[in-house]
């Protein structure tokens, strides 16, 4: 029998879903217009070959020709450097990049695309106020850049300043009502501020101008989620697979759905898939577990549990979930919840709670932490967890009371408010 599970948003902090997302890319504008001077008999026929390449590699050989020719012309050579910077850009060899985009700007300070470039460079190193700083140059010199201000708007979102991204990606899409990058970027901003609606919109917006955007689907199928409706969050994730079968977060957050819908079988598989993929992904681990949990198949829950502590050691909620599939699956190891936890603060919550099952601290001691506590979300884990600890005992009836007491908070985005929902279902209450 399916046990209906109501769905829970994200809450990264305590160890609950993380909704893996599509990052947008810095855009690598084109160097200009093509200088009439690169292509002069007196470049020796270099400043036209460094005009013509087109892969990476050839372009970074003929300008670099190009440029020790010394045969250019001023501009010539500020075009030749900054073609070279976005082939060693497109290449991923920032530095370099940048290093040409400095050239290309001290012999023509005019040139926008070399300050657009360059701030996507510094973008693509996580150095996001200087790529600011450069965006805001090449948009005095070239207010109609809808890539520029778009890519400003995707760094003031890494940045966390989603109104800022929204206000730079509206402008883009006013010069360019079907940048689809914008639009992309800007359902994904709205995503995050939690306005749901509207990113659905964007995204709407990006699959009728590019119907084989697997990662817009998946992010519509994310807002949809977001707004409780899995059923239609999964025919999203289903067209982003079609159309990529390897599309990992597409995999994984339908594998979330399936699991809040209490299909279970149709959960795992995706995080089996997802697992085949990306040997490494943490969340697909703790996500399968959190199933074999429901599930009560504790002896397979504690692998994954353990897997994916592997990855985040200093988990306190991994350690005391890795500990309970154990403990539930007979086997209680004090010692090496001891091991696990050495280091690390048990005076910050959850440290209460794993002190308790150490020994050191009482259920009732554990209770009284949260009695009249303003925060549901603890009370939720507390009733939870003693409730694991009296179940571990075998006292079923004290068990089902505390797992009540944990419905009863509403704290409905947590994994141990549904694990205590599955946990009365199991005891018949």
């Amino acid at each position: 029998m399916v046990i209906p599970l109501s769905w829970n948003r994200p809450n990264l902090r305590c160890l609950r879903e993380s909704v893996l997302v599509a990052v947008l890319s810095f855009v690598v504008l084109g160097p200009g217009e093509p200088s009439p001077a690169l292509g002069k008999p007196s470049a020796g026929g270099q400043g036209e070959k460094c005009r013509r390449a087109i892969r990476p590699d050839t372009v970074i050989h003929e300008c670099t020709a190009a440029i020790l020719s010394g045969r250019l012309p001023m501009k010539g050579s500020a075009f030749a450097f900054s073609r070279r910077g976005k082939a060693y850009h497109q290449r991923g060899d920032y530095d370099r990049a940048i290093h040409d985009y400095d050239e290309a700007i001290r012999r023509n300070p005019r040139q926008a695309d070399a300050f657009a470039n360059r701030g996507a460079a510094f973008a693509h190193k996580g150095d996001y106020d200087r790529a600011i700083r450069d965006y805001d140059k090449a948009l005095r010199l070239n207010p109609r850049q809808a890539d520029a201000f778009s890519n400003r708007g995707v760094a003031y979102a890494r940045k966390g300043d989603y109104d800022r991204a929204i206000q730079n990606y509206n402008e883009a899409i006013r010069l360019n009502p079907n940048h689809a990058g914008a639009l992309y970027a800007r359902g994904n901003a709205y995503r995050r501020k939690g306005d749901f609606d509207q990113a659905v919109q964007n995204y709407d917006q990006v699959v009728r101008l590019n119907p084989r955007h697997a990662s817009a689907y998946s992010n519509r199928g994310i807002a949809y989620a977001a707004k409780g409706n899995d059923d239609r969050a999964i025919q999203d994730y289903n067209e982003a697979i079609r159309i990529n079968p390897t599309h990992v977060n597409a995999l994984y957050n339908r594998g979330n759905a399936y699991r809040r819908k209490g299909e279970y079988g149709p959960a795992v598989q995706n995080y089996d898939q997802v697992l085949r993929l990306n040997p490494k992904h943490a969340n697909a681990f703790s996500g399968r577990a959190t199933v074999r949990f429901y599930q009560g198949r504790f002896a397979e829950a504690a692998p994954d549990f353990a897997h994916a502590l592997r990855f985040a050691p200093s988990n306190l909620y991994l350690v005391l979930l890795h500990y309970l599939a154990e403990a539930r699956a007979g086997k209680q190891d004090r010692i090496a919840l001891a091991e696990a936890t050495r280091g690390l603060d048990l005076e910050k919550w959850p440290g209460p709670i794993v002190s308790m099952y150490l020994g050191k601290l009482s259920e009732h001691a554990v209770l009284n932490t949260v009695a009249g506590a303003d925060r549901t979300g603890r009370r939720c884990q507390a009733y939870f967890y003693v409730g694991q600890q009296l179940l571990i005992r075998q006292q079923r009836g004290e068990a089902a009371k505390l797992f009540r007491e944990t419905v009863a908070t509403n704290a409905s985005t947590l994994f141990e408010h549904e694990a205590a929902r599955v946990e009365l279902y199991r005891l018949g209450n």
